[in-house]
């Protein structure tokens, strides 16, 4: 393994590396590769890898589409990839196949709803147990009880009357 953008470890032993690969696919795509150690990483296996050329692509598989922006495991199983230009994707596998997480997981919303763009994430984190935190759209942030199964937005409040200068005097 010759990279490590993201990475997430389960415990001191096992963990998960995501790297970006020095392939150009074309705007809006990163070539992904997921890696994984169970031993504290002194040796890494290849996990998944997006195909080399959008056609190639097959349902279930790491996407080309989007630039990775944060890797979560919550166990050796189950785990979570933001995207830029991608939303969430989940794996109950180890990271063998990949499932969307934009809209259906949000209420059934469409990609952008309301000035939130639910394929735009940029990070992921699962807090306890089932309890997690997404960040879209640079602003927003999701949260999950159930394991990552339903997200709501949680701030900023739907009460703001101006979403964006809200957040921008709360960051100075």
């Amino acid at each position: 393994m010759g990279c490590a953008d993201w990475v997430s470890f389960i415990d001191a032993n096992r963990g998960f590396a995501l790297c970006g690969l020095p392939r150009n696919p074309g705007p809006g795509m990163a070539s992904k590769a997921l890696w994984r150690t169970v031993d504290g990483g002194e040796h890494w296996a290849l996990v998944a890898e997006s195909a080399r050329e959008a056609y190639q692509q097959r349902p279930g598989e790491l996407p080309l589409a989007g630039y990775a922006s944060g890797l979560h495991f919550r166990t050796v199983e189950e785990g979570w990839i933001a995207l830029s230009r991608g939303g969430l994707l989940y794996t109950h596998d180890g990271g063998k196949t990949w499932y969307s997480q934009i809209a259906e997981r949000f209420a059934g919303r469409p990609p952008v709803d309301q000035g939130i763009d639910y394929s735009e994430a940029a990070a992921v984190q699962f807090v306890s147990g089932e309890q997690g935190r997404a960040v879209l759209s640079r602003v927003n942030l999701a949260a999950t009880e159930d394991g990552g199964r339903t997200w709501r937005i949680i701030f900023p409040p739907a009460a703001a009357p101006n979403r964006e200068s809200t957040l921008r005097r709360r960051g100075g």
